[in-house]
């Protein structure tokens, strides 16, 4: 039929109406997620979210507690009030989906009920875990600290093998004096009838500088700093290579002595 703005019409009873309906319910039903399922995801996006960047905190809050410089406080401080909101999302959803639907007239069937507290057990088993994981952040003023004790250890290590090195160096060039010594005498020895003398053995090279030992010792510590990356260490590292190298050009400046190789330390 047709009204009198030229719509059209369907005349049907009661029955066909109710039946109508339901059908158009169970097409909104079908279309649409359920609310079981929106928790659900929303649950799950918090979970991979906590779990991408717990790892990431545990690795600042450590470095922090060694006093390391390569991380700042407050940044570990805003990704621990993150984890805390992502905590609690995870307990809240999980507990909404425990209770869903379990009040109503019609509640749910018994493996419904079953499969909800499962995901609850779920949530409370990742939260027992991360919740013992998360390492506790020190305070400014044990941050402080901290890193002022970690400083004084690199500079009393740097300062003991330097000290090891210059040690070490006097003590080759104590032997090499002994030696250089024992052949001079030898070559006052007349040669044999046959011709033939002991061979004269050179002296010491220039690379036994005790300066130049503990500028390449210092670069090997800057190449596995990097590597490490223990950047509070490298900065302290390089400013000593620096004072090192100037150190030695000065010195071969006084002396006038510039082995090949040496000429342009603090370029290298």
């Amino acid at each position: 039929m047709t009204d009198t703005e030229g719509e059209h019409h369907i005349l049907i009873c009661t029955e066909c109406r109710k039946l109508l309906d339901r059908r158009e319910q169970q097409i909104e039903q079908h279309n649409s997620k359920a609310v079981i399922v929106h928790f659900y995801e929303r649950l799950r996006s918090a979970v991979e979210e906590a779990e991408q960047k717990e790892p990431l905190y545990i690795q600042m809050a450590e470095s922090l507690s060694e006093g390391e410089t390569r991380f700042e406080l407050t940044e570990a401080q805003k990704l621990k009030v993150r984890l805390g909101k992502l905590y609690d999302s995870i307990d809240v959803l999980s507990r909404k989906i425990e209770m869903l639907n379990t009040s109503d007239e019609a509640p749910p069937s018994a493996r419904q009920v079953k499969l909800q507290r499962s995901v609850r057990l779920y949530a409370c088993s990742f939260l027992q875990e991360s919740t013992v994981a998360m390492v506790t952040l020190p305070s400014e003023e044990q941050l402080k600290k901290l890193r002022e004790k970690r400083k004084l250890q690199i500079q009393r290590r740097i300062a003991a093998e330097k000290q090891s090195v210059v040690t070490a160096t006097e003590e080759t060039k104590r032997r090499n004096v002994h030696v250089v010594e024992y052949h001079k005498e030898e070559r006052t020895i007349s040669p044999e009838p046959d011709g033939w003398a002991p061979p004269t053995v050179a002296a010491p090279a220039e690379s036994l500088d005790p300066l130049l030992q503990q500028i390449n010792i210092i670069k090997d510590y800057i190449r596995k700093a990097k590597r490490a990356k223990k950047y509070d260490e490298l900065q302290m590292l390089e400013t000593n290579l620096q004072e090192l190298r100037n150190e030695y050009d000065e010195g071969r400046k006084v002396t006038g002595r510039w082995p090949e190789g040496d000429r342009k330390v603090t370029g290298r």
